[in-house]
């Protein structure tokens, strides 16, 4: 089984300059996302969770995932308030209970 974990990948990467081709990066990782599901494999989207006046504030404009990767119910949430997915989240011991064969990690990089 397989585990793919997608961070931040939230609507505010859309703001500000633009990414280096993020529509595609966006399909890659949409279609990646259907790959694991069909397999079988668990999503995780890391979801960052930004101080108050923030774009990835929870309730801000920029803190929900992207239209385009839509979590599905069986795909699992995890919140940061840090630049790391696993310091202060359920990642880690996720991880050790599913005990995957392969863990995936798919982000957009600004350049």
């Amino acid at each position: 089984m397989e585990a793919l974990i997608v961070v931040d990948m939230q609507q505010g990467i859309l703001q500000g300059d633009p990414k280096h081709e993020l529509d595609a990066v966006i399909s890659r990782i949409s279609e990646l996302i259907a790959r694991v599901r069909r397999a079988g494999g668990v999503v995780f989207f890391v979801q960052h969770d930004g101080a108050p006046g923030e774009d990835f504030a929870p309730g801000a404009p920029g803190w929900p995932i992207l239209d385009a990767l839509a979590p599905e119910p069986q795909d699992r949430i995890v919140h940061k308030r840090l630049n790391s997915a696993f310091v202060g989240t359920s990642l880690t011991a996720d991880l050790k209970q599913l005990e995957p064969e392969r863990v995936l990690i798919a982000t957009e990089l600004a350049t």
